[in-house]
């Protein structure tokens, strides 16, 4: 009677669910079949196949921050944040889709990095004496004292 069980359920699994996922990066949007994101048996998630489409949004989304830059006393050009997908919150959601039934729209969400140096780090660098050097010339040293009489020849 078990074996029957099986059999029937087996034969009532959807193979081809037609509800396709949309996913949604910078104003372009990808339609994605649940049988690319899930393996035949079951519809099982494929976590190669979902990796790989995080990658590719990943890369779409990725922008590198810009540090600040110090054009001269009192003068910065300021730093810009940059973007990175939250891959973990769009491997949850493509999980989620591929074990529920429906279509779904998923936007990837993105996480922002800031630069390494702002203007208020180059402020703080440029007001504060990072170190002092000082060093004497002896003239009885006679190897430097001919260096420098060639330089100034």
């Amino acid at each position: 009677m078990l074996k029957l069980l099986l059999v029937g359920l087996l034969l009532l699994e959807p193979t081809g669910i037609p509800d396709p996922l949309t996913l949604v990066v910078h104003d372009q949007a990808f339609i994605i079949p649940r049988s690319e994101l899930a393996l035949p048996v079951w519809m099982t998630p494929d976590i190669a196949a979902i990796q790989k489409w995080v990658d590719r949004a990943g890369k779409l989304v990725y922008t590198a921050p810009q540090n600040a830059i110090w054009l001269g006393p009192g003068k910065y050009t300021p730093g810009q944040n940059g973007k990175q997908l939250d891959q973990k919150l769009l491997m949850e959601q493509m999980l989620g889709y591929v074990l529920q039934t429906g279509p779904l729209t998923i936007q990837a969400e993105t996480k922002v990095i800031y630069p390494k140096v702002d203007t208020e780090l180059l402020t703080e660098i440029t007001h504060k004496a990072i170190a002092h050097y000082a060093t004497y010339f002896n003239v009885h040293n006679d190897s430097r004292a001919h260096n420098i009489r060639l330089a100034v020849a």
